[in-house]
């Protein structure tokens, strides 16, 4: 640039650029403060995997009706549809409980896009049975 430049340039102007670069220096520190206490953080406490195996009060000797519902996707934000969600009952030791495996069955819906999908249990009344994170599309 030249003097003459310079002297054209008016303090209104320079205001206003040296703000904005103030403003992204804040927001860069903000940003790498935030990644620095993520780093640091656990996950939630329910730690995701293919299956869930749930432990659920016998209704006449068999498992009740289960639905999964409101799936989201820990990373991506994405839903995934109750439908996808197999539950098979398997034999328990206990004679008024059963156990149920919670399982993504991939080939019952859309493509699944692979993240942790954090969710609910609920019996045919609505009652929660359990809190569930499934790991799908991975």
């Amino acid at each position: 640039m030249r003097d003459q430049e310079l002297i054209r340039l008016r303090p209104r102007d320079l205001a206003t650029v040296w703000g904005t670069a103030f403003g992204q220096v804040i927001d860069l520190w903000r940003t790498a403060l935030t990644a620095l206490l993520e780093a640091g953080s656990g996950e939630a406490h329910i730690l995701g995997d293919h299956c869930n195996q749930l432990a659920v009060r016998a209704v006449g000797g068999r498992a009740p009706s289960l639905v999964a519902r409101n799936l989201v996707g820990e990373s991506f934000g994405k839903s995934l549809g109750g439908h996808c969600v197999r539950f098979t009952e398997k034999i328990s030791g206990d004679p008024g409980v059963v156990l149920v495996d919670c399982c993504v069955d991939e080939s019952r819906g859309q493509p699944i896009q692979g993240d942790i999908y954090r969710g609910e249990v609920v019996d045919e009344r609505g009652v929660l049975i359990a809190q569930i994170a499934l790991d799908a599309g991975s």
